[in-house]
């Protein structure tokens, strides 16, 4: 159902193109082939084909996580600290209320996992919503023997979305965060 109701979003979201470039293509084959029954075969050849190719193009939007931040994180990756901070969204730009730093590697793995297996869609408005948090993700990776380098990865996370990709599936990818959030046992560090 899923695969369905992505197909007649997506034509519903870009209908007038549809529109608009079956009419250019109608012309064009119109103006090259004289003949009825060939006109109207090569003009659903095109319509199939347009439809398959911006069912393919809609599809590449879709990632996984680990497709996403592969260049990030992969298995060798070391996690050094990750930083977590929360935002009041009610302003235009969001103002940071307070933030923790976490070093324990067992709440850092869990942190990630929760991130691990989520599938994603790349959104094609990435502004039109509001964070709740950032997690700042200090990282080492090696990249070659004897040579690493310490990097970040930043992701500005809420419930439906992950920077500019929407969370498809309905796993819960902040139940760490959130429990660490309502957790008095961290130090937060309060923005004034």
């Amino acid at each position: 159902m899923n695969f369905l109701s992505s197909i007649v979003e997506f034509f519903y979201n870009n209908f007038i193109l549809l529109l608009l470039s079956l009419f250019i293509i109608a012309v064009i084959l119109m103006l090259f082939i004289k003949k009825g029954t060939v006109l109207i075969v090569s003009a659903c050849i095109v319509v199939v084909l347009g439809i398959a190719a911006t069912f393919i193009i809609d599809q590449l939007n879709y990632i996984t996580f680990q497709e996403a931040f592969s260049e990030q994180l992969d298995r060798d990756t070391v996690l050094r600290q990750i930083v977590i901070s929360t935002h009041n969204s009610s302003n235009q730009y969001p103002e940071r209320i307070a933030s923790v730093t976490i070093e324990d590697e067992e709440i850092m793995e869990a942190i990630i996992n929760d991130l691990m297996g989520l599938e994603l869609k790349k959104d094609t408005d990435p502004h039109s919503y509001k964070w709740d948090y950032t997690i700042l993700i200090t990282k080492n990776n090696q990249i070659r023997e004897g040579y690493s380098v310490t990097r970040s990865l930043t992701l500005n996370v809420n419930d439906s979305h992950i920077n500019d990709y929407e969370v498809i599936d309905n796993k819960n990818h902040l139940k760490t965060v959130g429990s660490i959030v309502k957790n008095k046992e961290f130090e937060w560090d309060i923005e004034e």
